[in-house]
């Protein structure tokens, strides 16, 4: 084992699309030789140790550019694993590599005065030669930067979605870097539909290319608390009650070393099941401003979400407002997918929030639709008005009278 002191006395900077490399070197610069394994399921293991001197801050990252070979059919279970101070951060494949070369992002927190860089290969009975070259380098980099599993990420409304109801997915690319960047955005429908018939994309932004801003704002530590933002959202919907894993979205980019990048989201484990009801149920007005002693119209939205058709459904309002008019209607048959609002004539006498709700009966099932809140401002009262009335009307009597003189 041999550690060799790295001593940058000069930073300098050399700017790769709007990047900059900070400091970087190869192994073999440092004195070390290519690492060979031959032989058939062979496991070996070799370590490139250096002492970093130079300044350690959350505005940089540090990525390792692993230069390898995997001989002569590299399409087997044959792998590469790669350490850094002991902590695994890439298990690679022959597919992994690039021209020969993949990039590996070092996580933030890692890099140490004292650090090691562990390489282990496993040969198989068709890939019994792996050689990884010394010419594989270490860096240091500023500009834009999407970090593994936070850069990119998949979020979902829910991860238990009911079958035959739209649920979202939002795709968000964060970077935490010190630059903007230029990248395209897919949720690759082909391949989704492909490989997963259990879902459809219904519609929403599948598709976009824009620029993803810089952090604008970091901590005391200087840890990105803000990164900028770009992102794409869409519906999907489950068509059977099973366990299933959505494909990953993908981002398109331009990485700090010139080379157009391919980025995945994560992969989320789903299980769809079968809605409790046949139906949902919504509660909504019309008008967002709202005043006591005043006719408000209440509507309730039942949708069938079911395959079957559903009969007799009986809609009650459930509010601490007052029901004028029928306290129960009733919805004879809907069709699958179909929709029907009811609406119901409520009001207040008082002033102050309410809480808005509703039940829908049917086939001796009973559901309440979700509650919201809505807030009553003072209205004008009759008496005010009927003085203010016979205040006009004693106005335009006295003003008669006058004129007439």
């Amino acid at each position: 084992m041999k550690k060799f002191l790295i001593l940058f006395a000069l930073v300098f900077f050399s700017y790769i699309t709007s990047a900059a490399v900070v400091q970087e070197f190869t192994f073999h610069d440092q004195g070390y030789q290519d690492f060979y394994i031959s032989g058939v399921n062979v496991h070996k293991c070799t370590n490139f140790d250096f002492i970093y001197s130079g300044d350690i801050n959350a505005e940089m990252f540090q990525i390792i550019s692993l230069n390898a070979n995997l001989a002569p059919v590299p399409k087997s279970n044959a792998k590469i694993n790669v350490l850094f101070n002991t902590q695994k951060i890439a298990e690679l494949t022959y597919a992994d590599f690039q021209n020969g070369v993949v990039r590996i992002p070092v996580p933030q927190g890692l890099l140490k005065e004292n650090n090691s860089v562990t390489v282990c290969g496993q040969t198989s009975y068709t890939v019994n030669a792996i050689t990884v070259f010394a010419d594989s380098k270490f860096g240091v980099y500023t500009g834009a930067y999407f970090p593994q599993e936070k850069g990119f990420k998949m979020d979902l409304d829910t991860y238990a979605p009911y079958v035959g109801v739209p649920f979202k997915i939002t795709s968000v690319a964060r970077n935490f870097g010190t630059e903007d960047a230029t990248v395209s955005l897919s949720y690759r429908k082909a391949e989704l539909e492909r490989a997963a018939p259990e879902v459809s994309v219904l519609d929403g932004i599948t598709s976009k290319s824009g620029t993803v801003p810089k952090c604008s704002e970091r901590d005391a530590l200087g840890n990105c608390a803000k990164p900028g933002e770009l992102s794409i959202s869409y519906f999907i919907v489950a068509h059977k009650a099973v366990p299933f894993t959505l494909l990953p979205s993908v981002m398109a980019f331009t990485n700090v070393f010139g080379e157009e990048e391919r980025m995945l989201t994560n992969r989320p484990d789903l299980g769809a099941v079968e809605p409790p009801h046949k139906i949902s149920v919504k509660v909504a007005l019309d008008n967002d401003k709202l005043y006591t002693g005043g006719s408000i119209p209440l509507k309730i939205t039942v949708q069938n979400i079911s395959k079957e058709n559903v009969s007799s459904v009986a809609i009650t309002p459930l509010t601490g407002l007052e029901v004028t008019g029928e306290k129960s209607k009733s919805i004879g048959t809907l069709e699958p997918n179909a929709s029907q609002d009811v609406v119901f004539s409520v009001k207040g006498l008082s002033a102050g929030n309410y809480e808005l709700g509703c039940a829908a009966e049917y086939e001796s099932r009973l559901l309440e639709c979700e509650t919201t809140t809505v807030t009553l401002q003072k209205g004008i009262g009759i008496e005010i008005i009927g003085s203010a009335i016979l205040a006009l009307i004693s106005l335009g009597v006295f003003a008669y009278f006058y004129l007439k003189k």
